[in-house]
């Protein structure tokens, strides 16, 4: 079934930003920093989902250690993104482990997963396991995640690439729960506009 932008109401939206070092690199349009870009991202993402829900949306920064912010609406993302700064390792798979286990503990609605990233995950395999898991401990499809990339990393291109075509033929997912948008697939395209395309086809 199609879904239309009012259908986003059904949903919790997760948005998740990667925040290891090289989110400072300044390669994106205009020579925004890759960290600049995903405020900007974050931004357009919250004042859409806030059409629909009042409540906001879960932000998440993500390095050596993860952040959770709740009920977040659009004027406090830059204050998410003041209160944070690019450091640290590409932990992917703490982060979804983070995300996984609190949604099995509150599993009010289906939950949209948005990870906004520019680099291979610090421990590829552990993110692999991290979804393997959680599939097969769904009794339904109730949690996607969207990779969208940032930067030009050929091994984060090739990594995700994987995690969208893969993990149910050769990892032993129970279903497919993984989207990817990497940077070739983007092209000039807003990161948010992607996001809408991808969940709304």
């Amino acid at each position: 079934m199609t879904m239309t932008e009012a259908d986003l109401k059904n949903y919790d939206i997760v948005i998740a930003i990667d925040k290891s070092g090289s989110m400072s690199d300044t390669d994106c349009e205009g020579g925004m920093s890759r960290w600049d870009y995903a405020k900007e991202t974050t931004t357009a993402i919250a004042r859409k989902a806030s059409q629909y829900d009042e409540n906001g949306i879960t932000v998440c920064t993500f390095a050596n250690n993860v952040q959770v912010y709740e009920n977040i609406v659009e004027d406090k993302v830059a204050e998410i993104f003041a209160n944070n700064e690019p450091n640290g390792a590409t932990n992917t798979a703490l982060l979804l482990n983070t995300l996984f286990d609190n949604y099995l503990k509150n599993p009010v609605k289906p939950q949209i997963i948005v990870v906004v990233t520019d680099g291979e995950a610090t421990d590829n395999n552990a993110v692999i396991k991290s979804i393997v898991d959680f599939t097969n401990k769904q009794t339904e499809e109730t949690v996607s995640v969207l990779f969208l990339q940032i930067g030009k990393d050929p091994k984060a291109t090739a990594f995700l690439q994987m995690l969208d075509d893969d993990l149910k033929d050769k990892h032993g997912a129970k279903y497919d729960m993984v989207d990817t948008k990497t940077t070739d697939q983007i092209g000039d395209m807003k990161l948010v506009d992607v996001f809408l395309q991808t969940v709304l086809d």
